[in-house]
C-alpha cells in the first residue's frame, strides 16, 4: 500500500509556495528507523531516586537483564554490569527496567 505525503519546498530553486507529493513505499519505515541510522527500541533505564520532586531516569547500553540492583548499606544502592563494573552507587532505591516508550 503507497501512502502519500504533502511537503512544502523551501529550496531556492523551486518556485515559493509549490508543494509536492511524497510516494512513500515503506510507511512503517518513517516510524521505525531512527534519525541516526538505527531502529528505535526501549531502552534500558537506570530510575533513581526523584530529586526536588523531579524523576531522575539514565539510558544504560546493555538489556536489563545484564544489571545487578544490590542494597550495600541502609538506603544505599549500587549497580553492576555483567562484568562487575560500577554503574551507580548512591541513595535508593533504584531499579533497572526496559522503557515502556520507545524512543
Amino acid at each position: 500500500m503507497l501512502h502519500t505525503s504533502r511537503y512544502q519546498s523551501r529550496h531556492p530553486a523551486n518556485r515559493i509556495g509549490a508543494t509536492a507529493a511524497v510516494q512513500l513505499d515503506r510507511p512503517s519505515a518513517v516510524l521505525v528507523d531512527h534519525p541516526r541510522g538505527s531502529a528505535v527500541t526501549h531502552p534500558t533505564l537506570l530510575r533513581m531516586p526523584p530529586w526536588l520532586g523531579f524523576p531522575k531516569e539514565r539510558i544504560l547500553p546493555q538489556p536489563p537483564e545484564s544489571y545487578t540492583v544490590e542494597e550495600e548499606g541502609q538506603e544505599w544502592w549500587c549497580v553492576r554490569d555483567a562484568a562487575g563494573a560500577l554503574v551507580y552507587s548512591g541513595v535508593g532505591p533504584v531499579e533497572v527496567v526496559r522503557s515502556p516508550s520507545p524512543f
